[in-house]
C-alpha cells in the first residue's frame, strides 16, 4: 500500500498541476450576492439555479476549465469559464464576459468526534461490514473499495469477487501491522478517486488512467511479480505492457494498441472502406506500433493511451444507437473530419494469388492505418465523442462502465 499511496499521490498531484481536475469540490450549495442567486451542485451531477428572475434544473459537468449546464426543461446547455476557484470561492465568467462572484454557503459544523468513536462510524456511508479493528480504528469494507476502485479505473473494467477477497485479505493484513497509518492513506484515495471520478472528459479520463498504470508500473519493474504489491499484481493480469517511454513516463499496452486499431477501422469503414481484423492484421499491427513507439512525437504516444478508453466509448454508444442515428453519425462525421483527419488511401487491389493478395491487403491496410493515426490528433476524438453526444448518445464515460 504505501508504494501504491506514493505513486497514486504524485501522480494526482501532476494532474491537480496540469490543470485536469480542481483541486476541491464543486459540491455544496453556492450564493451570488450581487445578483441574489443561490446554486446548488449536487454529487450526482445535477444542478439547480435561483434566482428573483426564476429558477432552473438540470445536469451539469465539468470539461478543463469549463462547466457546462443544461436545462432539463427547455434541453438549452449555458457554459461558464471557471475564473477562479477556491475552498469558499467561485468565479465564474459567462459568454458575455460578465463574471459571478459565488461564495459557498458554510454548513453548520459537525459534533465534536468522542474519543471512543471508531472510523466506520464518521463514515458518511451506510454501515459497511468491518473487517477489522485495533488501536480504537476500525477497517471496513466501504473503506477497502477506494483500493478496488483504483484498480478497476487502471483496467477500465469490474473486478471478480475472488480479487475483492484478494484485496480485502491484503488490507487487513496492513491495517493490522499500523492501523493509523493505513487509515489515513486509504481514505486519501478514496477522497482523490472521488475527484477523478468527478471528471467526465474520456480523453482527460484516459491520460490519468494512463498515468496511474505507467507511474505503477515503472516503480515496481524491477521486483518480481509475486513480491509486487497486490493492486500492481493484479491490473498486470489483465493488462500486458508492450513498449514502455519512462522518459514521457507512458507505456504501450496491448489494450490500447488494440483499440486504435478497433478504432481507426471504425473511422476507415465509415469512409466506405472496410478493413478485416484478421488475426495475423492485429498481430502484425501490434508489432508495427512496438517499433514505432519509440520515436512517436509525444502527441501521438498521448493518443495512444487514451485509445481503449475512447474506442470503449465510442463502441458503447454506436451500440445503442438506431440506424437512422449512425446514418446521422456517420454524414456528420464525414462532414466534419476533413478538416481534422483526412480518410485514408484507398487500397489497391493486386492480380497476384490467393495468399499474395492477402498479405498485400493486410499489408496495405497496415499503411494506411498508421497513415490514419499519424494524421490524428485531439482533436479526431473530440470529434467522434461530440457528434455522439449530440445526436443522443453519452459522452460520459462513467455511464457506460459497469464498475
Amino acid at each position: 500500500m504505501r508504494i501504491l499511496f506514493q505513486v497514486f499521490m504524485l501522480t494526482l498531484a501532476f494532474l491537480l498541476a496540469c490543470g485536469s481536475l480542481p483541486a476541491q469540490s464543486l459540491e455544496g450549495t453556492w450564493v451570488e450576492p450581487q445578483y441574489n442567486a443561490t446554486m446548488v451542485l449536487s454529487a450526482n451531477g445535477i444542478y439547480s439555479f435561483q434566482h428573483p428572475g426564476g429558477r432552473s434544473q438540470g445536469k451539469f459537468g465539468l470539461n478543463g476549465r469549463l462547466i457546462w449546464m443544461q436545462d432539463a426543461s427547455s434541453g438549452q446547455t449555458i457554459w461558464y469559464t471557471v475564473a477562479s476557484f477556491t475552498e469558499d470561492s467561485l468565479t465564474l465568467q459567462d459568454s458575455n464576459g460578465l463574471h459571478l462572484r459565488y461564495r459557498r454557503q458554510q454548513q453548520a459544523p459537525p459534533p465534536p468526534p468522542q474519543p471512543s468513536r471508531s472510523v466506520q462510524e464518521k463514515a458518511p456511508t451506510s454501515p459497511a461490514k468491518i473487517l477489522a479493528q485495533k488501536g480504537g480504528l476500525t477497517l471496513t469494507g466501504a473503506q477497502v473499495e477506494a483500493g478496488v476502485g483504483l484498480i478497476q479505473v487502471i483496467i477500465g473494467q469490474a473486478l471478480k469477487p475472488a480479487e475483492v477477497k484478494e484485496i480485502e485479505a491484503r488490507s487487513i493484513v496492513e491495517f493490522n501491522q499500523n492501523p493509523s497509518t493505513f487509515i489515513k492513506e486509504i481514505n486519501s484515495l478514496a477522497q482523490s478517486l472521488k475527484t477523478i471520478r468527478s471528471q467526465t472528459d474520456p480523453l482527460k479520463i484516459g491520460l490519468v488512467r494512463q498515468q496511474l498504470f505507467t507511474a505503477l508500473y515503472l516503480a515496481t519493474s524491477a521486483m518480481k511479480e509475486a513480491d509486487k504489491p497486490l493492486l500492481v499484481q493484479i491490473p498486470n493480469r489483465y493488462i500486458k505492457v508492450l513498449a514502455a517511454d519512462p522518459v514521457h513516463k507512458l507505456v504501450l499496452t496491448d489494450r490500447d494498441a488494440e483499440g486504435m486499431l478497433n478504432y481507426m477501422a471504425f473511422q476507415s469503414e465509415l469512409g466506405g472502406q472496410k478493413v478485416v481484423l484478421s488475426p495475423e492484421l492485429k498481430k502484425s499491427f501490434s508489432a508495427d506500433l512496438i517499433n514505432a513507439f519509440p520515436s512517436m512525437a509525444l502527441e501521438q504516444k498521448q493518443l495512444l493511451c487514451s485509445a481503449s478508453l475512447v474506442w470503449q466509448l465510442l463502441e458503447a454508444n454506436w451500440s445503442r444507437l438506431t440506424p437512422a442515428q449512425k446514418q446521422q453519425y456517420q454524414a456528420a462525421y464525414l462532414s466534419k473530419s476533413q478538416a481534422v483527419a483526412p480518410p485514408p488511401s484507398p487500397a489497391k487491389t493486386s492480380p497476384s494469388p490467393k495468399s499474395p493478395r492477402e498479405a498485400m491487403r493486410d499489408y496495405q491496410a497496415r499503411q494506411n492505418m498508421f497513415r490514419m493515426m499519424n494524421r490524428m490528433n485531439m482533436n479526431t476524438h473530440a470529434l467522434s465523442l461530440n457528434i455522439i453526444e449530440n445526436i443522443g448518445g453519452t459522452g460520459n464515460y462513467w455511464k457506460v462502465v459497469d464498475y
